[in-house]
């Protein structure tokens, strides 16, 4: 079952550096929001939804609800197979695109914006070494003379154009959406209040970076957020339930209010159509795999040895690593503790293979249910 996610309010979107009143005096916001933020929210708006006569700490007290969608310590039946951004015409509301984070190895000539090349794997020269892990013979490199001119794509690629680029065809016509079209960050001001007095609370003048994404009229589009949920079957883990069974077993409307990320911000949601989405298998004797979402690797940069043979990539054209923990709610309260902090591979990283393989699931040794790792195959 696909939800669409229309933000209505500006949003904040916490990074995991530390926040403390008195302490700090600034707070960012990351976009888009990890998988830990869209699963929470996700699964409370069913918890919302489950009885029109509880709310949600009662809903959770119920075995037949966290069967489905787990608790404070689970995620039961609930899986998150599919998250990314999303977008639709004003005049076309009942048709929303994908929108994905352009792999690491489609680079932009710097001299040319509309000029795009792939980094392919490239022996080392000779004399030249690695000190990475069991150690590499290969780097991702592209035949442009100089590499200094070659930079990051930057923006979200639609689903039609992430798959030319997991592909071998040219690279002509590609669209790129720039975060300028998505969204604007809005700096606001704040203040500590006493709780007694409600008087203002000097050192307590802070300052939190929100996200507000664009709904004027100049721009055509509607953005939002893509979440494919599913119910694992009963009887195999490995099976789901198809859509409509989902939605009837999660008491889910079709259309409805949801609050998501700091402060509790209000959204609008509607089931949408869910198309058979893309994870082509490779057809040819070199695969490429790409991570449409951060995932988590006891080994660093490299997949664990329980991916074999995905943990042995030819090379990888990996960003800067992503910091992602959470906030684990204590029942029936506002106080909880810290999730575990953990360096990520970011989406948009791309692993090369020099034969086929094939990613059974999703390729992450912490968070598969919730939509961490959620892997698309491609070929060079």
């Amino acid at each position: 079952m696909r939800l669409f996610i229309e933000p209505g309010e500006p949003l904040l979107f916490r990074t995991g550096r530390p926040f403390d009143a008195g302490q700090n005096n600034f707070a960012e916001s990351m976009f888009p929001p990890t998988p830990e933020t869209l699963q929470g929210a996700v699964r409370a708006t069913i918890a919302s939804y489950w009885d029109p006569k509880k709310n949600i700490a009662a809903a959770f007290d119920d075995p037949k609800l966290t069967t489905l969608i787990g608790d404070y310590n689970g995620y039961g039946r609930f899986r998150v197979t599919g998250m990314s951004l999303g977008q639709y015409r004003k005049d076309q509301p009942e048709t929303v695109e994908r929108l994905f984070i352009p792999p690491a190895h489609i680079r932009r000539v710097d001299t040319d914006h509309d000029h795009l090349l792939r980094l392919l794997p490239k022996p080392f020269e000779a004399g030249a070494q690695s000190n990475m892990s069991k150690g590499i013979q290969y780097y991702p490199a592209s035949e442009q003379k100089n590499e200094d001119d070659l930079k990051p794509l930057e923006g979200w690629l639609t689903e039609a154009d992430l798959y030319k680029t997991l592909g071998v065809h040219d690279l002509t016509g590609i669209k790129v959406v720039r975060r300028s079209d998505i969204y604007q960050e809005e700096p606001r001001l704040g203040i500590g209040i006493q709780p007694g007095t409600k008087a203002s609370q000097e050192g307590f003048l802070y300052q939190i970076l929100m996200i507000r994404m664009n709904h004027q009229m100049e721009h055509s589009h509607i953005y939002g957020f893509v979440v494919d949920i599913r119910l694992a079957s009963p009887s195999a883990d490995t099976t789901y339930l198809n859509d409509q069974q989902t939605q009837q077993e999660l008491h889910l409307p079709d259309t409805g209010w949801m609050t998501i990320g700091g402060e509790q911000r209000t959204a609008h949601f509607r089931v949408v159509p869910s198309a058979s989405g893309h994870n082509k298998q490779s057809s040819q004797a070199r695969t490429l795999l790409y991570l449409a979402t951060p995932a988590v690797f006891e080994t660093g940069w490299r997949p664990s040895p329980q991916f074999a043979p995905l943990d042995a990539p030819l090379t990888a054209a990996i960003n800067r690593y992503e910091s992602i923990g959470g906030w684990k709610l204590q029942a029936g309260s506002a106080k909880g503790e810290n999730k575990t902090m953990y360096r990520c591979v970011p989406a948009g990283s791309v692993y090369f293979f020099d034969k086929h393989v094939t990613a059974k699931q999703p390729l992450t040794d912490s968070g598969m249910e919730i939509g961490y790792g959620i892997t698309f195959e491609g070929e060079w």
